[in-house]
């Protein structure tokens, strides 16, 4: 999949500001659909077996974000010390 021009530069900071448009805005912009990406991803997916978790638990993994677990994959994710 290939990105068009104006993603690029906007990805790679080369944004043209206009007339009222700050240069935080792009950054910001950046970040909020970063955020709702990783939001949409985590909904999704087991973070062990990569399936649609049925009955999913809450963990934090070892770098402190937000997981879910699917109920199979519950005794694999305490084996590797996910918090609760």
């Amino acid at each position: 999949m290939r990105a068009n021009d104006s993603t690029l530069r906007l990805i790679k900071g080369k944004y043209s500001t206009g007339a009222g448009v700050s240069t935080a805005e792009p950054l910001e912009r950046r970040k909020t659909m970063l955020n709702l990406l990783k939001k949409l991803s985590l909904q999704s997916k087991c973070a062990i077996c990569k399936q649609k978790p049925k009955q999913a638990a809450v963990y934090f993994n070892d770098r402190g974000q937000k997981v879910k677990v699917c109920a199979k994959c519950v005794p694999y994710a305490e084996r590797r010390a996910f918090r609760k």
